[in-house]
């Protein structure tokens, strides 16, 4: 299950997990997978990454940029809130996971799925902190 926000104490640890090589060239893509939960924290299903995570207008370069090695992507946007949140629809929380392979092309070759730690830096705590803001 994904977090909300990282404390300060957690940070060498989340160092630690995400301690892992990769060999790529410069024009690769990455390649992500998605973890869906629901409210409760189980499971639903696990999408390949496309453009779930954007919400602002986009385009196919953008969602290709995302995924391209050594590519820094920022977008910024307004949006009405009231578009996203429906009564009627299901709140989802998502995890995403950078897939690492030995680049070996065998087809039976196991996969690994590092966790990518993602910060909200606006996030705001039930105590009115903002938690996430210390991380860069």
């Amino acid at each position: 299950m994904p977090w909300l926000y990282y404390e300060r104490t957690d940070f060498d640890s989340i160092e630690a997990l995400n301690d892992f090589d990769y060999t790529v060239s410069d024009s690769e893509s990455l390649y992500f997978k998605l973890a869906q939960y629901d409210i409760e924290g189980n499971l639903v299903h696990i999408h390949d990454l496309k453009d779930q995570l954007l919400l602002c207008e986009r385009s196919v370069g953008d969602v290709e940029k995302i995924k391209k090695f050594g590519t820094n992507f920022f977008k910024s946007c307004k949006i009405n809130l009231k578009t996203f949140v429906d009564a009627s629809s299901e709140t989802y929380f998502y995890e995403l996971y950078l897939v690492n392979s030995t680049g070996s092309g065998n087809p039976n070759e196991k996969l690994k799925y590092d966790d990518i730690p993602v910060a909200i830096k606006n996030y705001r705590a039930a105590d009115g902190t903002f938690p996430n803001q210390d991380f860069s």
